[in-house]
Parts: C-alpha cells; structure tokens; sequence
C-alpha cells in the first residue's frame, strides 16, 4: 500500500470487517432504554487468544454494574464457539448485549508494518470508525484490565469538548524516561504527558469532528522514526491525540499492581480499573493476584483450560506482596 494512503481507504468499514455477529442483544428487547444515552458501551480488540480475558473484564464489569445497560463490543479476527456460549451467558445473566464484528485479516496485511509491528495494532485505531452509527462514546478496555468497582464516573464525566479521558502511563512518565524522551522524535510535543491507551473512554463524535483518522494516518505514513515505536498503537494514539485529551485520576487506570496490590481492595484508595500491564499476566497461574481469581472463579470461563505457567509466576506467587517487582516489558 502506497504512502499516500487516506483515512478513508484505512478505515473503510468494508474492507475493515468480514461481517458482524449478534451474540446476544437483551437491551434493545428491553422497552426500559430509550436512547444511548441509557446504555454503557464497552470496547474489546483482541486476536483469538485474548477473547477469554476480555470476557473476565466484561465479567468484572457486569459484577460491578448490576441492572446496568450494557453493550458489549468484540473486535477479533476469529473467535471459538467455546467463547461464543460463554459470552451469551454472560449476556444473559446481566441482560447484555454482545455484537462480534471481524476483521478481514488480508486487508490488515497491507496495511504500513514496520519492523516489529503487529497488524493487531489496527483494531482499536478504528474503533471509533465502526462504532460511529452505534454509540454516542465507547470506553475501551485493554484484556488485561479488571473492574473493581463503578465505573459509571467516568463513563459520564463531562470530556470538556476533548475527544477521549486517558491516564498517564505512570512507567513511561516516571522510571523510562528515555523512551518518553523519544517520543518527541515522532511527533510527541515536550508539553504533552504520554498515556496509557489500555483506558480509553472515547467521544465518537469528537473523534470524527477533529479527524482524528486523518491525524493517525499522518503518523503511521509520514512519521521517519517507525523503528523508535515500541508500543506501536499506542504510540500512535499519543501523537494523534495530542492537546485533545482528558486526563482523569489513576484509580480509572491503575497500573501498580505488582507493588501495592493490598490497596486493590482498599476501598479508602477507591481503585476502578486494575491494568495488569507487564509480561506476565495474573491468568498464568493461580495466586498471583487474588482479586482476578475470585473474579476468574465465578466467570463462564473457570473451567476452560488455563494457558502453561509462565516462568516468572510460581516466583511472584511465592514473593510477599511488599517485595513484588514490576516486570513490565512494552
């Protein structure tokens, strides 16, 4: 694909996607919900792999949100029927939604990837392109996030005419300084903080209003510091977005889990969302993490089989909580 690709041919919905699948659609049944205003749209872009924990977060989510509306949107390239059933029970359980939409895996392919990028980087940048018809906003969630409490308060805070609430990428903006440093080489001015995308709480008509498509093709066409990208959508998504984002307090994004994870169920500390960002996740084995385990425990998906033990993780699960250390790798 040439360099002066356009937003509209990388976000067409009809190259995007294969087709769409209804799992289950409870709330449009339901003569309760007048409008989208009533009903919280959630946001998933996995491959085949990461469906599952997706649907641990959904769960958390539903648990949090009892007689909520929830609509629950899977952005995948293929998804097992094993998931399928268990994602319409969930549904079912919280009278949900769910719609899968597919992507077309050979248009991805080509799509600009350099060096070490994933052409899953594509999924949640045109989110906002397929969902524009469907919702008002849509909260993106990372597979590795966990809901421990409302998240009502910033599903309708006011986005003061900005395009998305995002948290500060407490590692990037701390302890990696050099790579924040080169992020100026690609776009990044010195005056914007980065963040972390695995939290997005997107206005789908800011979005579209200040073409935020366009600005996303600019970087991944123009930008002659791919090879520098190491969180590539992420990456792109803090140029894209710069000066057009709120940034809300860290219990919507919380990224320590390694080092203070007593404070999860601290309700003093008021912790929303837990990223389990980092190499190992606290699905490779039991006890890395409690509060995913009882949320695991009680999901659909308690009884499927568990991926192998990731080498790090009988070591953590032995290490007090006081002594963990971060093994994020971006």
């Amino acid at each position: 694909m040439q360099q002066t690709i356009g937003a509209k041919e990388l976000f067409s919905c009809d190259l995007l996607l294969r087709r769409k699948e209804i799992l289950a659609d409870f709330i449009n049944k339901n003569n309760s919900i007048n409008d989208d205003t009533d009903i919280m749209h959630i946001a998933f872009a996995v491959d085949s792999t990461y469906v599952k924990y997706a649907g641990i977060t959904a769960h958390s989510v539903i648990k949090n949100h009892q007689g909520a509306s929830l609509c629950f949107h899977l952005f995948v390239d293929e998804i097992s029927q094993l998931d399928k059933d268990n994602f319409i029970k969930l549904a079912q359980n919280a009278q949900a939604s769910v719609y899968v939409y597919y992507f077309n895996p050979a248009y991805f392919t080509s799509l600009p990837v350099l060096h070490h990028f994933s052409t899953a980087m594509y999924y949640r940048l045109a989110i906002a392109e397929i969902l524009k018809d469907v919702a008002q906003r849509v909260l993106y969630l990372d597979a590795d996030v966990l809901c421990v409490d409302e998240i009502y308060s910033l599903y309708r805070m006011d986005l003061q005419d900005k395009v998305a609430a995002v948290v500060l990428d407490l590692g990037i903006n701390t302890k990696y300084l050099a790579y924040s440093a080169h992020t100026r080489l690609f776009g990044l001015q010195p005056t914007n903080m980065y963040f972390n995308s695995g939290v997005m709480l997107i206005d789908i008509a800011a979005w579209h209003a200040k073409r935020i498509n366009d600005k996303i093709v600019a970087v991944l066409t123009q930008t002659k510091h791919h090879c520098l990208f190491e969180c590539p959508d992420q990456d792109v998504l803090n140029v894209a977005l710069q000066n057009d984002v709120v940034f809300v307090p860290p219990q919507y994004n919380w990224q320590q889990w390694h080092t203070h994870e007593a404070l999860i169920d601290n309700k003093w500390a008021s912790i929303k969302l837990v990223h389990f960002l980092g190499v190992m996740k606290p699905w490779d084995n039991k006890g890395i993490n409690a509060t995913y385990d009882e949320y695991y425990a009680s999901s659909p998906w308690v009884r499927t089989p568990k991926p192998a033990v990731h080498p790090y993780a009988r070591h953590l699960c032995a290490v007090p909580a006081a002594q963990k250390v971060s093994y994020r790798c971006f």
